[in-house]
């Protein structure tokens, strides 16, 4: 190597050796100029100036024009070493996707030293260069026959994304496409897109999927998904899958939540061992504000249906409908959360969904009375079963005085009312005895009214109306004619003698339906109350 050194007119020889010794096999020479500005001259090994065939001192020119910063060769060799690993391999995993290997946020640095080889690709086999070239993460046959899988799609994934990834020949063009390094245990072939073939699995294959993430990034895009499916139905290697699992966990909330990216869970934990199963419920039980944003969501609410389907079977869905049943109030209330719930409801028994149930029997009377919560309540109370099924039905019953008269809690009451359970029907219309006339010139409660005359407990509301004396004023309401006309076709479908008294009652008062809502009232009287 040849240095540029800097000589001073004044330099003694003792200076002179110890700057030598400092820079190595250079010779520095100095040169004494009266009166002049000092000088440079370079020498090599044999005390000959370079640019020049003699001995003789740079001319006026060139000292002229000194350059007063120092020259280096460049190159890798003439680089800093690489820097002492900041922790061991054990660590982490034993297979290294990363390309930075070892050493933390050090990619581009590693990847450069390692590509920089000599002709002999062995060389001398010391313990240092060998953890250097395994520091490219190919560490497993196994792992290129995966990559050989992945390749179309990665192709196709990164050119389609534009993202910008490493490509040695062309990036540096310093290596040649015929460099092997057979001590990672695979032929890396330092080559453009165009070289890849079936023949094996290539170094710029390796450098594209750079970490885990990248697993799940392809997960999310369409020929990604499908290839990662693919190998998890072909392949019977349980080292792909294990790398599937782990660049997807990492992400698995982004995953679950992609249109393409479902899919893949699906199929992943289809393929999942208990302890996989077990990791994936875990991530998602402790944090209660990702599994709603999950479950709230389309495709994270089919990934979770999915899971549920899976765990049937499995002791980890009591800890999953535990999860569920903490977050029951924000789920019912949502239409893509409430799917989650019925899809507990329809596949697990009830011991499996006991916490469930006790939740939404502890919150129904909230529900009901929540705008949206009050139609996945209904639908809730339609899936359940014995005996969980009539309790929520007794506690909704308990409190019909005050649902009835509620915006959304009303259609919570007819819900019940149309089961047509006679217990519940009955518990009814008994606490409502003394709203009816009330509630029949209601918009939600004359519909709670007239499913109490389709019920079995029809007198009770027909005996109200007969100690009303005001019932004209009903039969002229907007709301409160339609339950008169619906009072009429019960009594008369049952052949109760209240019919006759409640058409009685109603053509006393004819002249006061002559106005409003009430020639509705007596249109139908006159037309012979049809039942249908």
């Amino acid at each position: 190597m040849e240095t540029l050194c800097y000589a001073g007119s004044s330099i003694e020889e003792e200076v002179e050796k110890s700057l030598c010794l400092s820079l190595g096999k250079v010779r520095v020479k100095t040169d004494k100029f009266e009166n002049e500005k000092p000088g440079f001259s370079v020498h090599n090994g044999n005390n000959t100036c370079l640019g020049s065939s003699s001995n003789a001192s740079p001319s006026k020119t060139q000292q002229a024009q000194p350059d007063v910063y120092p020259k280096y060769e460049s190159g890798f060799e003439n680089s800093p070493r690489v820097p002492v690993p900041l922790y061991p391999q054990s660590i982490w995993r034993d297979h290294i996707l990363n390309g930075g290997g070892h050493i933390l946020g050090s990619n581009n640095l590693n990847r450069h030293a390692n590509a920089y080889q000599p002709k002999n690709p062995l060389g001398n086999l010391t313990e240092e260069t060998t953890k250097s070239r395994l520091s490219r993460g190919a560490t497993s046959p196994s792992f290129c026959n995966w990559a050989n899988q992945l390749n179309p799609c990665l192709n196709n994934w990164y050119q389609s994304s534009g993202e910008q990834y490493y490509r040695s020949n062309e990036r540096i063009g310093m290596y040649s496409n015929g460099d092997r390094y057979p001590s990672s245990g695979i032929s890396s072939y330092m080559g453009t897109q165009s070289s890849f073939n079936n023949d094996g699995c290539h170094g710029d294959q390796i450098f594209k999927l750079r970490s885990y993430a990248d697993i799940a990034r392809l997960a999310m895009t369409q020929p990604g998904s499908q290839s990662l499916i693919n190998i998890m139905v072909a392949s019977k290697d349980p080292f792909a899958k294990d790398m599937i699992f782990t660049g997807v966990f990492g992400s698995i909330f982004e995953v679950m939540n992609d249109s393409h990216g479902y899919y893949v869970f699906g199929k992943l934990i289809e393929s999942c061992n208990y302890g996989q199963l077990r990791h994936i419920v875990a991530l998602m039980t402790l944090n209660t504000e990702s599994l709603v944003s999950i479950s709230t969501r389309k495709f994270g609410s089919k990934s979770i249906q999915r899971l549920v389907k899976v765990l049937e079977k499995s002791p980890l869905i009591y800890t999953l409908t535990l999860a569920l049943s903490s977050v029951l109030g924000q789920l019912m209330t949502n239409r893509t959360g409430s799917f989650v719930i019925l899809k507990c409801l329809n596949l697990l028994d009830t011991q499996k969904n006991e916490k469930i149930y006790e939740t939404a029997e502890r919150l129904c009377i909230t529900l009901a009375q929540n705008e949206k919560g009050c139609i996945y309540l209904n639908e809730f109370i339609t899936y359940s079963k014995t005996p969980y099924r009539e309790r929520l039905m007794n506690e909704i019953s308990s409190k019909s005085k005050l649902l009835s008269q509620d915006p959304s809690g009303n259609f919570v009451v007819q819900h019940v009312l149309g089961l047509h359970n006679p217990v519940f029907s009955a518990k009814i219309c008994f606490e409502l005895r003394d709203l009816y006339i009330k509630l029949s010139s209601q918009r939600g409660g004359s519909h709670v009214v007239e499913k109490c005359l389709n019920s079995s407990e029809t007198d009770y509301v027909v005996n109200a109306f007969l100690k009303y004396e005001k019932l004209s004023q009903i039969a002229r309401d907007q709301f409160g004619n339609y339950v008169i006309q619906t009072a009429l076709k019960a009594t008369k479908r049952a052949n109760s003698p209240l019919y006759r008294m409640l058409l009685a009652k109603l053509e006393q008062n004819r002249n006061e339906l002559m106005s409003g809502f009430g020639r509705k009232v007596l249109s139908f009287i006159d037309s012979g109350v049809p039942l249908e």
